[in-house]
């Protein structure tokens, strides 16, 4: 974390200036103004070993104001997720690319070996520089998937208790996603430590949480299907990815018409 970083309201007056904040996601994010700014307070307090945070700043006047911002949170131990990547003026990329720069280089400096980039394909700026990157990386060293995304209300489901599956928690679903992912990305979910205790200590000394349940499907004594569940304070990330449930698979074997 740079020593000057910044004040949450400045940065979030960023964020609205340069449109990466607009009307729409205020509106949406406006019943959790107040719990997504005590996690950023928390976030960009000096020391913290659970945030990246850099900027370009350009001179206007006698006052320094934000060009070009980037960050990245700790998904998991030794995997941390890059994100909002911001910039004031589109279509430039000088300022653009010397952010991803200096956050590569802070990650490297934070010990981190796997990073998720989480973008839109339909975006054709920001495909044009996450996707080329991916596309000139070596096959063994990325993973790239397009998966649905959503955003709803937790409510109970009524699952039928006669179809030979039972939900269980603290399984190791390592055999089943060994059998289902790409390696680089198996290795990134560090089922060491499947509830992600010492990271939850780490944003824990931040005054903050990040943990995961790990939910296995099991039929005659098989783990047939697994995904992981994520709880974290909340708004670390402003599409909220920090609280999703993931990687939700089941074992290819099995038919599609089984209830």
């Amino acid at each position: 974390m740079p020593a000057s970083a910044p004040a949450f309201d400045e940065l979030f007056d960023f964020y609205r200036r340069s449109g990466f904040l607009y009307p729409g996601k205020l509106v949406a994010l406006e019943p959790r103004l107040p719990a997504i700014e005590a996690t950023w307070r928390a976030l960009l307090a000096p020391g913290s070993d659970v945030f990246c945070f850099v900027a370009r700043r350009r001179l206007e006047g006698e006052r320094a104001v934000f060009k070009n911002t980037a960050c990245a949170f700790a998904y998991a131990p030794g995997t941390w997720q890059m994100q909002h990547l911001v910039s004031a003026e589109r279509g430039e990329y000088t300022g653009t690319l010397w952010v991803i720069a200096r956050l590569v280089e802070s990650l490297h400096q934070v010990g981190a070996h796997y990073t998720p980039i989480s973008f839109r394909p339909n975006n054709p700026g920001v495909n044009r520089l996450f996707g080329a990157i991916t596309e000139h990386l070596p096959d063994r060293l990325v993973s790239r998937s397009i998966v649905d995304y959503g955003l709803a209300p937790a409510r109970p489901l009524d699952v039928p208790h006669d179809n030979g599956v039972t939900v269980l928690e603290g399984l190791d679903p390592t055999e089943l996603y060994a059998r289902l992912l790409h390696p680089v990305e198996l290795a990134s979910l560090r089922f060491d430590d499947p509830e992600l205790a010492e990271l939850d200590a780490a944003y824990g000394a931040a005054g903050l949480t990040r943990c995961r349940t790990v939910f296995t499907a099991v039929s005659d004594d098989r783990i047939v299907g697994a995904c992981l569940l994520h709880h974290a304070s909340e708004g670390i990330n402003l599409s909220f990815l920090e609280n999703a449930i993931e990687y939700v698979r089941v074992a290819p074997e099995l038919s599609a018409r089984r209830p």
